[in-house]
């Protein structure tokens, strides 16, 4: 595709391609979380990293630049996994003895941030 440029995709070239800075929004996001006093980040997503599951780059570079910054500075971080196709958040219950002032939630993407949100206000 000679004249066509790839804006934040997954296509990524050494010419006709631009992407945001996504492991550095990571960054930025743990250390402002981090200087406001959070000792423990969860971090949602719906990609499956284990599972090996192809995703946008995006949530992948956001997640290391967080998980970075946690490491770093000894924050403890957890990760939840949302399944959108079947039961979205049914695990609601389970992480809820996470739910407290320590505790930042980070969507890495707006679904995950919708259907956490939603199921959330079901509980």
């Amino acid at each position: 595709y000679p004249n066509c440029v790839w804006v934040d995709a997954n296509v990524w070239r050494d010419e006709r391609c631009l992407r945001r800075n996504e492991h550095d929004a990571g960054r930025t996001v743990a250390v402002e979380l981090a200087k406001l006093g959070y000792r423990r980040f969860v971090i949602l997503s719906c990609a499956d990293y284990e599972a090996g599951t192809p995703v946008h780059f995006s949530f992948d570079a956001r997640r290391r630049g967080i998980s970075e910054v946690a490491q770093q500075r000894g924050i403890e971080l957890c990760e939840v996994k949302t399944d959108m196709a079947n039961d979205g958040f049914s695990q609601i219950p389970q992480l809820q003895p996470l739910f407290a002032p320590d505790t930042a939630i980070v969507a890495l993407d707006m679904y995950s941030t919708v259907e956490f949100l939603v199921e959330l206000s079901a509980t």
